[in-house]
């Protein structure tokens, strides 16, 4: 049986069929990227350009204007750069998938939260307690304020005569 480019005979050895399978990979990786890497080049092409022959000879003024839009548009560019072969090759595709997945749980909410909320007992207004990370009170009552101001006076000044 004759095998075309992309068709296995029966003696082909597993090595080629796995060859040929990264080779359709590579396609599709640059039937995705070749036309975007032509389009953008030529747009920053044009963009320089325009900045050089157009936008400067009228007022130079606006030379540092163009070229930061000029750069701004290359830093797109490069983010699209790497974004693309993420997007076209399967293998990279499901890498970033779990690394993306792993990174919203590490990130959850619902999870990082340190704080306990509970009403404190008071007429005046309503409190949360609030913990630090080893466990102390960080929130307080003003009438246990007030108990801790006069207290911590009683310390340093040794209490009432």
């Amino acid at each position: 049986m004759i095998a075309t480019r992309f068709q296995w005979s029966d003696d082909d050895s597993l090595s080629r069929r796995h060859r040929t399978m990264e080779i359709l990979r590579e396609n599709n990786l640059l039937q995705a990227f070749l036309p975007y890497l032509l389009i953008s080049s030529s747009v920053q092409i044009l963009e320089g350009i325009a900045v050089m022959h157009w936008i400067v000879p009228i007022d130079h003024r606006y030379y540092l204007v163009a070229h930061c839009v000029f750069y701004l548009t290359i830093s797109i560019r490069v983010l699209f750069d790497l974004l693309i072969p993420i997007l076209a090759h399967p293998v990279i595709k499901t890498d970033a998938k779990k690394t993306m997945r792993s990174l919203a749980k590490r990130f959850d909410p619902d999870r990082t939260a340190i704080t306990e909320v509970a009403p404190v007992h008071s007429t005046t207004r309503r409190l949360s307690i609030v913990k630090s990370t080893n466990g102390q009170r960080l929130s307080f009552s003003p009438e246990e304020e007030k108990e801790m101001y006069f207290a911590g006076y009683d310390q340093v000044w040794g209490g009432p005569p």
